[in-house]
């Protein structure tokens, strides 16, 4: 093989391993964006219903299996927000409670109250399959959510978004990752749950600091 010859393979070989990085990053960067859309298009459902119904509504996203889902309960429930400790930090319903139990004489053991949330039924009284627990996207992670009555943001376990009657919900913003460098900010408007997009790192003003409101986009309602 002659040395121009040579330089023809490796120039093509350059070429194919340059389309093949072309295309993996145009397939996260719509797999990132397709769950970024599903997002949305939950939220505004879950807004929606708890409108209509009078129900609570809420998003389940499970940060560990990646999977996302709507539930509901009757009425209106509340839930604890964050309590601040003797040194302004914030802890959690349950650690203060904990806390609480603690400094008595005799221990006392909390009942848990039975969960009011059950899956989304239709028209028909048959479960809503495309708001069951699913997969978020094939490959994209949850990465982290912020959201304002847990005390930091949450990076594992189970957590939830809530939609009530009254029109509004929590400021959420959820974080989505595809691979190493691949990242997307779901926010969730607190009284419309229209959906921003943020391209950069985003902490709510209720978390930290204030925002300038550079490099979002907001996303149309799913239709």
């Amino acid at each position: 093989m002659s040395l121009i010859e040579v330089l023809i393979v490796v120039a093509i070989m350059a070429l194919v391993a340059g389309g093949a990085a072309l295309g993996l990053g145009a397939t996260g960067q719509a797999r990132i964006r397709s769950a970024s859309m599903r997002l949305a298009s939950m939220a505004r459902f879950a807004y929606h219903r708890a409108v209509a119904s009078g129900n609570t509504v809420r998003l389940v996203l499970d940060l560990d299996g990646h999977r996302v889902g709507l539930d509901e309960a009757e009425g209106v429930v509340t839930i604890q927000g964050p309590i601040r400790g003797d040194d302004g930090s914030a802890r959690s319903a349950k650690k203060a409670w904990a806390d609480a139990v603690r400094d008595l004489d005799s221990t006392l053991v909390p009942a848990e109250d039975r969960d009011p949330f059950s899956p989304l039924v239709g028209k028909d009284g048959q479960p809503m399959q495309r708001f069951q627990m699913d997969v978020l996207k094939k490959s994209v992670r949850i990465a982290q959510l912020i959201v304002p009555h847990e005390p930091e943001p949450r990076t594992s376990g189970t957590v939830h978004v809530y939609f009530f009657p009254g029109g509004q919900t929590e400021q959420a913003v959820i974080s989505l990752a595809y691979g190493e460098d691949r990242e997307l900010h779901v926010e969730l408007h607190p009284l419309t749950a229209r959906a921003i997009i943020h391209r950069e790192a985003f902490v709510p003003p209720y978390a930290q600091g204030d925002w300038s409101g550079e490099d979002v986009q907001e996303v149309e309602d799913p239709q």
